[in-house]
C-alpha cells in the first residue's frame, strides 16, 4: 500500500485526505499513472481540497493514455455529465470505447447504453447488445440486467 493510500484511508495514521492528495500529486509528477489516477479521483470528488474538474480531466486523460481503463471510463463520465466543460455525449462515447477496449466493464456498459438510447452516437441495437454483452462478461451486473430485460420476449 502506498503512502498516499495510507493517508487517504487512515491506515495506522490519522486520515488526512489533503496530505494524500499532495502525495498523489507529487507521485504523479514522477509519471506514475496510478498516482495520477488517484489524484484525479480526489480532485473530481473534492476530497483533500476543492473539486478541480479541469485537473481531474487532464489526469484521467493521461492515465487513460497509459492504459488505465477506469481512467478512460471516469473521463467519459465527466465529459458525458459536463463536469468541467460543456456536456459532450459523442466525445464521452470515444472515451467509453477506449475504456471498454481496456477491459473496463463500466465503460462497456455506458457505451452500450449510449447505443441503446442513441445518445451521442447513432442508435444501434446490435452495438448496444455487443457492448452490454462485453460489460456483462467483464462483470457488470447492470449490463447483465439490461441485457436480460432486452431479451424478454412477450408471449
Amino acid at each position: 500500500m502506498g503512502l498516499g493510500t495510507v493517508f487517504e484511508r487512515g491506515n495506522g495514521v490519522p486520515k488526512d485526505e489533503s496530505a494524500a492528495r499532495k502525495i498523489y500529486s507529487d507521485c504523479c509528477q514522477a509519471k506514475n499513472s496510478k498516482c495520477c489516477y488517484n489524484e484525479a479521483m480526489m480532485a473530481s470528488e473534492g476530497r483533500g481540497g476543492p473539486p478541480d474538474y479541469p485537473k481531474a480531466r487532464q489526469l484521467f486523460e493521461s492515465s487513460c493514455a497509459d492504459g488505465m481503463g477506469p481512467a478512460c471510463n471516469n473521463l467519459g463520465a465527466m465529459v458525458f455529465n459536463g463536469e468541467g466543460s460543456p456536456r459532450d455525449a459523442a466525445l464521452a462515447a470515444t472515451w467509453y470505447k477506449k475504456g471498454c477496449d481496456l477491459d473496463n466493464a463500466t465503460a462497456c456498459t455506458a457505451l452500450g447504453v449510449q447505443y441503446a438510447e442513441g445518445t451521442g452516437v447513432t442508435a444501434s441495437p446490435a452495438k448496444a447488445s455487443e457492448y452490454l454483452s462485453k460489460g456483462c462478461a467483464k462483470g457488470s451486473k447492470a449490463a447483465c440486467e439490461l441485457l436480460s430485460r432486452a431479451r424478454v420476449v412477450p408471449r
